[in-house]
């Protein structure tokens, strides 16, 4: 409600992006007439008829916010937008989106091939989205991830697009066409592949991107973000020659259960030693090995998520800390033997520039100390998660308001529930309005377990 309250009254809003299905198709309707300024819109439609968007809404947002650059539509639900929505962005923004993106969010994507009208509707929806990509020639960023009429769109866009600096690209069997895409594009800077095969022939796939390296006058890749198994073995050992890199993220698959692969430590030593200007790394890593080449061979380092680091210990952490101050956001995944020892340090190097702090979940050797090396030096942290709720009431009310700029804070009760030292599992109305009054900025305080 407070958000359809806030549309109602922001005739000049420009951007608004909804990571969560908050708002429905009359919601569409109030937004389209009162903030016909907008210019960049980012929705997910769910299953729930208070956040489910629909054609309808769509095509209000169509009819009325003519000045529309940026649009990604996301959905949870099957068959939430058909041809009509399309159509109605094909024929409203001829010519004048940069960027377009749709996405599939949901858990599921079985029973998505057919809709209600058949195999007929489906073409219809396949053709009304090569509409968009064929009429708006001009698009500088794509993101394709849907289970339906995605190959079929890649042909068109191999065929229009040349002006990307960003790809995403999910649920694709059509890698010929992706390959086409990419060559057509030597200003791609950012590539992300979800679920896509590269299996038989993952050196050709990736020449295009080769040769745009080789050219010193033209841009390089510096972004790639891959999902999937079979990136492991087909495309992570490519990472290396990718040396303009500054941002990598791997995850094997959202289809399956995690499973770390000891080669994975060694593609990401390997990628660290040869891409010197990474600022962002988020790959499930396991030993002290990745982390000690990161922290020699990547000084400009900002973000870190370890995603596992099960076997990381104190002394990779502290060599971390010294080497890459640089670091804002900081991800520590199931390091369950990390100390209070390295904390400190980290606490003691990093907190100047910490923005973003995740303590390792599970961890049962961490203490008080690690909260008041926190508090005493991190005083720009804005997000701190995995807290052991073990640690009671009292040295949260001693420690947490210190850090002024915590806007999150998030409890862990994992196995420390245990504990005899334990607390009970969850704060009560009390006392977390006790401790949002005692913080000059916490607005919310989550559990996880």
């Amino acid at each position: 409600m407070g958000l359809r309250k806030l549309l109602h009254n922001c005739p000049r809003l420009t951007v608004l992006n909804l990571d969560c299905p908050a708002l429905n198709d009359d919601d569409m309707w109030t937004l389209s007439t009162s903030c016909r300024q907008l210019r960049a819109l980012s929705l997910v439609s769910g299953s729930h008829p208070s956040g489910c968007v629909t054609d309808e809404g769509i095509q209000a947002i169509a009819s009325n916010c003519r000045n529309l650059c940026h649009l990604r539509l996301r959905a949870t639900c099957a068959g939430a937008f058909t041809e009509r929505a399309f159509r109605a962005i094909a024929e409203r923004y001829t010519d004048q989106l940069q960027s377009f993106a749709l996405e599939w969010v949901g858990t599921h994507s079985t029973g998505l091939s057919v809709y209600g009208g058949g195999p007929d509707a489906e073409r219809r929806f396949v053709e009304a989205l090569q509409a968009v990509i064929l009429q708006n020639a001009k698009l500088h960023a794509l993101s394709l991830d849907w289970p339906i009429g995605i190959d079929k769109s890649l042909d068109a866009a191999a065929q229009t697009l040349r002006y990307l600096r960003s790809l995403r690209i999910g649920n694709a069997h059509n890698t010929l066409a992706i390959k086409l895409l990419i060559a057509a594009n030597p200003s791609l800077e950012s590539l992300s592949l979800y679920e896509v095969n590269l299996a038989p022939e993952p050196s050709r796939f990736f020449a295009p991107l080769l040769s745009n390296l080789r050219n010193p006058r033209g841009p390089t890749i510096r972004e790639l973000e891959l999902e999937g198994i079979g990136c492991v073995a087909n495309i992570l050992p490519f990472l290396t020659r990718f040396h303009s890199l500054t941002r990598v993220k791997f995850a094997q698959s959202r289809r399956a259960a995690f499973l770390h692969l000891p080669a994975i430590d060694d593609f990401v030593a390997a990628v660290a030693r040869s891409c010197p200007h990474l600022q962002s790394i988020d790959i499930p890593i396991m030993t002290d090995v990745p982390i000690l080449q990161i922290a020699h061979g990547c000084p400009m380092l900002e973000e870190l998520d370890v995603g596992y680091g099960k076997e990381v210990t104190d002394s990779a952490i502290i060599f971390l800390a010294r080497k890459c101050p640089k670091i804002h956001k900081l991800h520590l995944g199931c390091a369950e033997l990390l100390t209070d020892t390295s904390l400190t340090i980290l606490m003691e190097s990093l907190g100047p520039s910490l923005r973003r702090l995740t303590l390792p979940f599970g961890n049962k050797l961490l203490t008080i100390k690690t909260l008041r090396a926190i508090a005493n030096h991190c005083k720009r942290l804005e997000g701190l998660a995995n807290l052991p709720a073990t640690m009671g009431m009292r040295p949260l009310l001693e420690n947490v308001p210190k850090l002024t700029r915590l806007l999150v804070l998030g409890l862990s009760i994992g196995p420390h529930v245990d504990s005899v030292q334990g607390w009970r599992h969850y704060m009560s109305r009390e006392e977390q309005d006790t401790l949002k009054a005692a913080c000059k900025r916490l607005k919310y305080i989550s559990y996880g377990g």
